[in-house]
């Protein structure tokens, strides 16, 4: 019974592992640029760098306006190796100031956050 504790352990350590060399291979930022018609727009990148996609990746408001609704909203997927670009809230524009990095969750390939 103990060595089946211990292997229950070291596996969960493992995964614990496998999910948090995924994390720490996702980044995201806010950035000005130009869209397609040339007028001026904060956007967000998602970069996956992990060998795995990511799923429901959402973003929060980098400077919280204390109002609860402050996500960008819901990306359906990242792929491995890409980088999502898209239009930021047009709120979040009033807290912008220069490129920095914004808090970002998803779901790895096993559904966990």
């Amino acid at each position: 019974m103990v060595l089946l504790h211990q292997e229950q352990r070291r596996e969960e350590g493992q995964d614990e592992e496998r999910r948090r060399s995924q994390a720490v291979k996702v980044s995201a930022w806010l950035e000005p640029r130009r869209d397609a018609h040339g007028k001026s727009e904060l956007a967000f990148q998602v970069h996956n760098a992990s060998e795995m996609p990511i799923y429901e990746v959402s973003l929060s408001n980098p400077i919280p306006d204390g109002n609860e609704d402050s996500e960008a909203g819901f990306i359906g997927l990242a792929p491995p190796g890409q980088t999502i670009h898209r239009a930021a809230p047009l709120k979040w524009a009033t807290s912008y100031f220069s490129p920095e990095p914004v808090p970002v969750e998803f779901l790895d390939g096993s559904g966990r956050l």
